[in-house]
């Protein structure tokens, strides 16, 4: 059994971060370590008036008493940061503890950076990604972390950002996002096997927020427990497109997430 520490934050509605996270990977037969960047009663961009409490200095003790209690973990896992200085003590827990690092840079979507968020925040994103060993940002946080103004819409751009993200240090990059001819795609790239990879994805009418977080986690959770990045790619698709459907099915509020719930037996 794999111990990931899940380094996200925590939001009372919304299946997302730590909501999402914790039951996904355990389904998957991975031992999860919980480590909240930030409290918030609901998920941002969804809900308004929401709160958010920085936990920066909670992230730090925690890490702290895991060290003295001599623990060892296999993978660290960072979403959702609640300040631009967690990224460094994520780097400085990686090689305390001497584990990989995945790391989905959450900050943005649809072209711009989420409310909480910030230029420095983005900043501080590109040093993490550089101590990575996978990443999956969205669309949006690739075209910022590699300083670009558009994003791209045909795979060979996508490739070359793809080996660009890649030569920052990460051996793995997955893209989400990809909108090509029309169609929705995630790409990835191995540096280590130089194999690149499109996984075309069902598209659905309408906002499911969270879905970057499940789609990390599957992806995680397949290899930890063995998989190829490919076949968890894939897995990770075919999961998200059955949960959304489910969700459109049960008429579930799209605000309160998709309905892992009812399909998270699909990942035993």
């Amino acid at each position: 059994m794999k111990k990931i520490i899940a380094v996200h934050d925590l939001s009372g509605i919304g299946t997302a971060s730590l909501g999402a996270v914790v039951p996904v990977l355990t389904a998957m037969g991975s031992y999860v370590c919980p480590l909240q960047t930030a409290a918030l009663s609901t998920v941002t961009g969804v809900f308004d008036g929401y709160t958010f409490t920085d936990l920066t200095e909670h992230i730090k003790d925690t890490i702290k008493h895991w060290q003295q209690l001599n623990m060892d973990f296999d993978y660290i896992y960072s979403g959702f940061l609640g300040s631009p200085s967690q990224a460094q003590t994520i780097i400085d827990a990686k090689n305390m503890f001497g584990c990989k690092l995945m790391v989905d840079p959450v900050f943005g979507d649809d072209g711009i950076l989420y409310p909480t968020m910030s230029e420095e925040m983005v900043e501080s994103m590109k040093t993490l990604v550089a101590q990575a060993d996978i990443i999956t940002p969205n669309i949006t946080e690739a075209m910022f972390l590699l300083g670009e103004k558009d994003v791209p819409s045909d795979f060979g751009t996508i490739e070359k950002w793809l080996v660009r993200l890649c030569d920052v240090g990460p051996d793995t990059a997955i893209i989400t996002s990809c909108k090509v001819d029309g169609e929705m795609y995630v790409c990835s790239y191995c540096k280590s096997t130089k194999e690149f990879y499109k996984i075309k994805c069902c598209y659905y009418d309408g906002s499911f927020h969270g879905t970057g977080d499940i789609f990390a986690s599957v992806t995680l959770g397949a290899v930890a427990r063995g998989q190829n990045v490919k076949e968890a790619v894939q897995l990770a698709v075919e999961f998200i497109s059955k949960a959304i459907e489910e969700t459109i099915k049960l008429h579930i509020d799209p605000r309160l997430g998709v309905a892992v719930q009812k399909v998270i037996k699909e990942l035993l």
